[in-house]
Parts: structure tokens; sequence; C-alpha cells
């Protein structure tokens, strides 16, 4: 998977917990209010798999970085490296057309 699906993957994931967190949320308090121990039950695994799907999200937006941290260094890395390999054009005087 390409660094940008990656990325917009675990954006989506992390969406997706938070509607489900958001729900929950609602369920719980409803739950509650009518002292309904299944509702209870059923809003506390929505909030733990809303929990694990943050986790997956932040888990997956890390690789990410990671990934675009050692980018950068191996470009930064080879930019320092074609400017040491690379001579600077001669002044002598010598022109390409009198060549």
């Amino acid at each position: 998977m390409r660094k940008e699906e990656e990325e917009y993957t675990s954006n989506n994931v992390l969406k997706s917990a938070d509607v489900l967190l958001k729900e929950a949320t609602k369920k719980l308090s409803a739950a509650m209010k009518a002292n309904n121990d299944l509702e209870i039950q059923v809003a506390k695994g929505m909030l733990e798999s809303s929990e694990n799907f943050v986790e997956k999200g932040r888990k997956g937006l890390q690789t990410c970085q990671q990934k675009r941290n050692e980018l950068s260094k191996k470009r930064s890395a080879a930019t320092v490296k074609r400017k040491e390999t690379c001579s600077p054009l001669s002044t002598s005087g010598t022109s390409v057309g009198s060549l």
C-alpha cells in the first residue's frame, strides 16, 4: 500500500472511531437513564471497539510518520552525496560553443 493510501486509511479509521465513540456515549447515557443492563453492556462493547479503532489509527499514522522521516533522511543524504560528487562547472573561459 502506498504511503498516501496508508495515511488515508488510518485517518478513516480514526474518523470511524470518533463516530463509534459518540454513538456509544449516547447509547450508554440512555441505557444508564433507563437502567438497562443489556444496553449498558452493548455500549461498553462499542466503547472498547472504538478504543481499538483509535489505537489502530494511531499506529497507522505513526508508521506513516516514521516512513516519512526515513525518506526525508535518505533524500537529505542523497542530496549531500550528490553535492559532494558533482564538480562545479569550469570557469576557465572555454565555452561550449567554442569546442
